[in-house]
Parts: C-alpha cells; sequence; structure tokens
C-alpha cells in the first residue's frame, strides 16, 4: 500500500509540473486552439484509435467510458472497483471543454458506450461555458441511449486557492444543465471540501488533485450511479 501510494504521489507531481509549464511556458496560439504538448495529446488519441479498433474486432460492449481531464486519468488507478464492467479510461492531463470537445468521436462515439462518466472545465474554468453546453448537446445527438454521470468541478487549495471563489456557482450552472438533458448529477465537490469550501488537505497533496483518499471517496460516490444504470 506504501509503493502504491508513493508512486501515485510521484505521478501526480509529474503531471502538475507537466501542466504548470503547459500554462507558464507553452504559448497559446488562439483563445480556444492552443497548444498542449501537441505529442503528448495525440499520443492519447492514437492509444484510444488503437483501443477503439481492437472492440471493433472484438464486438465487445462498451459498459462505461470514464472522460475527462487529469482527475480522470486518476481513475484508471481504482480499476478494480469496476472490474465487473468493460470500462475506458480516457482522461488526459491538461484537457480543457474546447479540446474535449473536438475528440469525442474518437473518445466515446465510435464504442458508443452505455455510460459515460464526464468531468471537465476544471483547466478552463472561466470560460468553460463557452462551450460547455455544445458537448452535452453533441453527446445526446450522438448518443441517444447513452446516459450521462456528469461530477462536479472539484474545490481548490494551496496556490489554486482564489477559484473557490467560482467553483460553486459552475457547479450549479453544470448541475441545471444536467437537470436539462435527464443526465445524472454528481455532487462529489461536497465531499471533497473543508470548513472553509476549500479542497480538504485530507484529500489532496497539491491543492488541485485528489489524492488516494480523495479518489477513494469519490470512486465510492460515483460508482453506485454506475450499478444502478447497469443492474
Amino acid at each position: 500500500m506504501y509503493n502504491k501510494k508513493l508512486f501515485f504521489i510521484i505521478f501526480l507531481s509529474i503531471y502538475f509540473v507537466i501542466l504548470l509549464i503547459s500554462i507558464l511556458i507553452v504559448p497559446k496560439i488562439e483563445k480556444n486552439n492552443y497548444t498542449i504538448f501537441e505529442e503528448y495529446y495525440n499520443e492519447y488519441l492514437d492509444k484510444f484509435e488503437k483501443e477503439n479498433n481492437e472492440i471493433k474486432q472484438s464486438k465487445k460492449q462498451v459498459d462505461v467510458v470514464f472522460i475527462g481531464d487529469s482527475i480522470t486519468v486518476g481513475f484508471e488507478y481504482f480499476k478494480d472497483y469496476f472490474s465487473k464492467y468493460n470500462c475506458l479510461y480516457r482522461g488526459i492531463g491538461g484537457d480543457d471543454t474546447f479540446r474535449m470537445y473536438e475528440r469525442l468521436d474518437v473518445s466515446l462515439y465510435q464504442v458508443k458506450p452505455k455510460i459515460v462518466v464526464l468531468c471537465i472545465g476544471g483547466n478552463n474554468i472561466y470560460t468553460m461555458f463557452e462551450n460547455y453546453i455544445d458537448i452535452i448537446i453533441s453527446i445526446s445527438k450522438n448518443l441517444p441511449d447513452t446516459q450521462v454521470i456528469i461530477h462536479s468541478i472539484y474545490p481548490t487549495n494551496k496556490s489554486f486557492i482564489e477559484r473557490n471563489t467560482v467553483i460553486p456557482d459552475i457547479n450549479i450552472r453544470i448541475k441545471n444543465i444536467v437537470n436539462a438533458y435527464n443526465y445524472i448529477y454528481v455532487d462529489t465537490h461536497s465531499k471533497m471540501v473543508d470548513n472553509n469550501n476549500a479542497f480538504n488537505l485530507l484529500y489532496t497533496d497539491d491543492g488541485a488533485h485528489p489524492n488516494l483518499d480523495g479518489y477513494k471517496i469519490i470512486v465510492e460516490t460515483i460508482k453506485p450511479y454506475i450499478d444502478e444504470c447497469l443492474k
């Protein structure tokens, strides 16, 4: 358990460094078309394409696709919770709503999952609603028989703490959109906050991502909704 926790902390630290470099060093080319390590991002897309081809050949039904940014990447370390389902993990660190919209086909539509578990917007919280609804509309049109579970934007702490002033209102807007499309909203935000409405330091090490204890609570909060949809 100790080795797993150490590895997880190292993994998050590397992710954090990459994200800082992408924000502080990599130039933004356009507002909704900027570079976040193109090779790194495209490696993920190539991986998804390969998985899609394997699924097509096997003719296996995909039960769940987890899609999002680096927080969703962490779900891969909790595969045992969903071992009875055929799951795909399609989180990409540094992702935002604009890039996700462009990859919906390779990430979701080519595999037609029964359930989509989505969380996006933490990396562009001040611009996310410029196209957040476009993501939801696109999924509803292309996957009309798929249930969508959306968990909230997470609190922040340490060097990211100022974002907490807008995150609660953002989650209210997300919940309203989710309800309008008869999807499922899961309030994981309230599970992670301390008395000051910041990311509880019991559940985060860097102030932006859950640690192992945080993920355990998140996964155990979301899993019953998946079980209910697939029973």
